[in-house]
């Protein structure tokens, strides 16, 4: 699942790791990378507040992405400078968004032009209203850092308690060390107090010019608070008596990023508060045309249903219209709420003030009936859901298999005065329903095959209906084809996974296999396979299969296939895959062209029998395009072009968590294997590079100058730069190349060497590890910081022949063997025996034979093939790794011609 961190009508931003960037490209999701974040770095949404007018950015601000509606920033230098260039922000969390992304609806006109709702919204007068929001404007500034903040929240609560509110309090907090508080009346519940409903606007103001002095703010916002003010005032004289609790709250920091309404918002998840919907006011003053009279109703992801019900309020409760504004609003104080999975409305002037932020924002260029007719429909909305019962939780629909009954299944709620539940259905419209005092339903349905659209309701003793919660389900005789089937490669085994079908009457999944995508697919399973689940554990190896799989319900009728999937089974017995990740260059100095590459490791490997796979041609490598091989050797010889980390850290750690080898030689393995752009860095256990590679740190200058590697460990030869592959005024020496620096479990096997003092910038690497090993029980890794092409072909041969004979153990193709061929068959004892997992097995071939190496249990079961392949006269090591085999004694067996020949071995954990 993608972590939504910010989401608009046409893109997700999110804040992810790694792993999960592999995952979206596994599964071919498109996306783009907007910025490398570290743990301390802040992101904000930047709003331009004004629909009429172009705005541009303070030149100094990190603009990591824009869109029409936002701008993404990083680290702000400046709040005062966004906001005086005309933008709202609000920071992005680093914890992803918890609002329901469901379907809901409302339809029901049962609290439409209720007349206790008519009684109270009333005695809403413009002559209080323009009390309130001159009243407010006469503070002369109510800005964040002005001083007389204290005195704008202390009126407020006066305002409060003057209409009778006994529970009114300042919540503080601190904004760049200076207290800031916001007001907080509470009405409670008569029935569900814990439910609770914010009312709310932001007190604060902002102008250009010095709005420590003179910011009046009379549209933003004092009509937002006056909203508050008023419809707590009218409440109180109507002794209205809400059956859930209404909070109204005015909220100070706003202007600067939304501060007061986080510090609530967040402080009621933290605690657990209920709160069913927030109705933000903001800008709900300003309009001077006769008609039509319009106000915009700002929606939000999963409160659809209540921006429905709000326009609807506005319609029958007002005489304004009723328009849709904009989606996920991040310029006001709902914001806070939505981010932390709260239902929100939020109420905002269609017609954009041109005194926005400027001294001229005052009472008179503001309409006092337009804005007394907003708190109208606001209130309206606030008492028509507060008497609403809670929408429905956990509503679940179940194809039930016979094509004509829907399964629906929900959660009790909680309400004192719940009746019943009623269920509507239909195909394209809701034509039928049914009630029911039940927590599930079978739904009878004519037609097997079509898409049913079934809404559920909540309905009180007095008949008010909830929200309606939506869903769709297609009912059918035939079992549904699984879907998100996935097939991954294991050791000597592929294992499958796919999604467990919804049909109610699914017994069992059969799983077939081809060798081909064209060929004939062969049934695996006898029984039906009951789990979602499946390892194949016979495949050959370096065989891709492809596999799809079938639903069975209890009638045996078989779904459709499934998606066609490919893998091949981590075998490591096919020797070595040269991955060159170089980019074909211009065949100049640090550019070498794809063939030339090519050539030099083609004679590098001369005498190793090895397969190609070139990134740039073939694609980034995933487990599958591996999974064969014994060691990878991997060669990055252009400067300046790295792969995305992202996309190899997966795929390196399951094959050498497999047991593979990995040689790496080229430029910056910091950065390819530990996504480092900076020219230092330290890996943190749990990281490839420290967990894996066994590397500490890195270090990389810039000038630095390198000529050649000294050996540190064992018998490494010296590896020198070849002159004739780099450029004439780098003396000699080549760029690029920097330091790595093992941890406790690795070990440095070369030295950074250069003409250059030490005390030089060139020459600041001297001396420093460039190459480090791990030669483990589990795997072996050696990873050079230099690129070998650019060595003398001779040493860089004499290199490669030493690790892979030495180091790895890799098999040659010609070595002595050649010139004393076996003359007899043999199976040799394996080393070391017991063993504990791994042991190597030897055997010799004395003439061209198919070879069949298998290992049996006890029993003479057969556990894995280990080879089945033609051999050449030789003789030949396979290392046999048992991590998954519990311990005991076990047989290996091989046939080769006529020859047959068994030994036991003992594994021993």
């Amino acid at each position: 699942m993608l972590p939504v961190n910010h989401i608009d009508k046409n893109q997700i931003i999110s804040l992810v790791s790694n792993n999960k960037i592999v995952q979206l490209k596994d599964n071919n999701i498109n996306f783009s990378i907007l910025n490398n974040a570290v743990g301390t770095d802040r992101f904000f949404i930047a709003t331009p507040r004004s629909k009429n007018k172009i705005i541009t950015f303070p030149a100094n601000e990190d603009i990591v992405y824009s869109t029409n509606y936002f701008s993404l920033i990083k680290n702000i230098k400046s709040e005062f400078d966004l906001v005086e260039s005309g933008y709202r922000i609000a920071e992005i969390t680093r914890t992803s968004l918890n609002f329901k992304n469901e379907k809901t609806s409302y339809q029901s006109d049962h609290t439409l032009n209720d007349p206790e709702i008519l009684n109270v919204i009333s005695a809403v007068n413009q002559d209080s209203v323009t009390y309130f929001i001159q009243s407010l404007q006469s503070f002369q500034t109510r800005f964040l850092l002005a001083d007389n903040r204290d005195s704008v929240a202390s009126w407020i609560k006066s305002e409060f308690v003057r209409f009778g509110f006994t529970d009114v309090v300042l919540d503080s907090f601190l904004y760049q060390n200076i207290w800031q508080k916001n007001v907080v009346a509470t009405l409670p519940g008569s029935i569900m107090p814990d439910r609770v409903f914010v009312y709310g606007g932001h007190h604060d103001s902002y102008s250009s010019g010095n709005p420590v002095t003179f910011a009046p703010g009379a549209d933003d916002n004092a009509s937002g608070t006056a909203a508050v003010l008023e419809m707590a005032r009218v409440m109180k004289l109507k002794n209205y008596q809400p059956e859930c609790t209404i909070k109204f709250i005015t909220f100070a920091a706003e202007e600067y990023g939304l501060w007061g309404s986080k510090h609530f918002a967040d402080n009621a998840y933290n605690t657990g508060m209920d709160i069913k919907l927030m109705i933000n006011h903001d800008m709900i003053s300003h309009k001077y045309s006769a008609t039509p009279f319009l106000v915009d109703i700002n929606d939000y992801s999963g409160s659809d249903a209540f921006a429905g019900l709000a326009i609807l309020s506005v319609a029958n409760y007002s005489s304004l219209t009723p328009t849709n504004g904009s989606f996920n609003s991040s310029g006001s104080d709902s914001y806070s709420f939505w981010q932390k999975g709260y239902h929100a409305v939020y109420f905002e002037e269609h017609d954009f003030s041109p005194f926005y932020h400027s001294p001229q924002d005052i009472i008179s260029n503001n309409n006092m009936y337009f804005c007394s007719e907003v708190i109208k429909s606001s209130g309206a909305l606030l008492m028509t859901t507060n008497k609403m019962p809670s929408s429905v939780n956990n509503f679940k629909l179940y194809d039930t298999g016979n094509g004509h009954f829907i399964l629906a299944k929900w959660t009790r709620n909680s309400e004192t005065d719940l009746s019943h539940y009623k269920i509507y259905y239909g195909q394209l419209s809701y034509t039928h329903w049914e009630e029911t005092t039940d927590t599930l339903l079978y739904i009878f349905v004519p037609t097997s095959g079509v898409n049913y659209n079934v809404a559920i309701v909540a309905v009180d003793s007095s008949g008010n209906e909830s929200i309606r919660v939506e869903r769709s389900i297609n009912p059918n005789v035939i079992p549904m084809a699984p879907t998100n089937f996935i097939a991954a490669p294991g050791f000597h085994s592929i294992n499958l996974l796919w999604n467990k079908n919804p049909e109610l009457d699914v017994v069992g999944y059969n799983i077939y296999r081809s060798d081909s995508l064209s060929g004939t697919f062969t049934k695996l399973n006898v029984p039906l396979i009951s789990d979602t689940l499946y390892t194949d554990t016979s495949p050959a190896s370096s065989i891709y299969y492809y596999y799809k799989v079938k639903a069975v319900d209890n009638q045996s009728n078989e779904s459709n296939e499934s998606s066609v999937v490919s893998s091949r089974a981590v075998t490591l017995d096919k020797g070595i895959l040269l991955v060159d990740e170089t980019v074909d260059g211009s065949g100049t100095f640090l550019s070498p062209s794809d063939q030339m590459v090519d050539e030099f490791y083609d004679q590098i490997l001369e005498g190793y029998y090895h397969t190609d796979y070139d990134i740039v041609a073939e694609g980034m490598l995933n487990l599958a395009v591996i999974a064969p091989y014994s060691t990878i050797i991997w060669a990055g010889d252009d400067y300046g072009n790295y792969p995305a980390t992202s996309q190899i850290l997966n795929t390196v750690k399951q094959y050498l968590s497999f047991g593979g080898n990995i040689i790496y030689s080229g430029y910056r393995p910091a950065r390819l294997f530990g996504g480092n752009t900076s020219n230092s860095q330290t890996f943190q256990p749990g990281s490839l590079m420290f967990d894996y590679l066994k590397i500490d740190s890195s270090y990389y200058v810039n000038a630095g100058r390198f000529k050649f590697a000294s050996s540190l460990f064992a018998q490494y030869p010296e590896i020198l730069i070849d002159s004739s592959k780099v450029h004439p005024s780098l003396n000699n020496h080549l760029i690029g190349v920097e330091s790595i620096f093992p941890n406790e479990l690795g070990t440095a096997i070369y030295k950074y060497e250069t003409d250059y003092d030490s005390t030089s910038n060139q020459g600041l690497l001297k001396g420093k590890p460039v190459a480090v090993e791990y030669i483990g029980s589990d795997y072996k890794t050696i990873i050079l910081s230099f690129p070998l092409y650019f060595t003398h072909i001779e040493q860089a041969q004499s290199l490669m022949n030493y690790i892979l004979v030495n180091r790895i153990g890799e098999a040659t193709d010609i070595e002595e063997n050649i010139i004393n061929l076996p003359t007899v068959y043999i199976l040799e004892q394996n080393y070391p025996n017991p063993f504990n997992p791994t042991t190597k097995i030897r055997f010799s071939v004395k003439e061209k034979s198919n070879v069949e190496l298998i290992v049996y249990d006890i029993l003479g079961r057969k556990v894995i093939p280990l080879m089945n392949e033609e051999k050449a006269p030789g003789v030949y090591e396979v290392t046999f790794y048992a991590s998954s085999l519990s311990s005991g004694v076990y047989l290996y067996k091989i046939k080769a011609g006529s020859f047959v020949q068994t030994r036991k071995m003992l594994l021993m954990k």
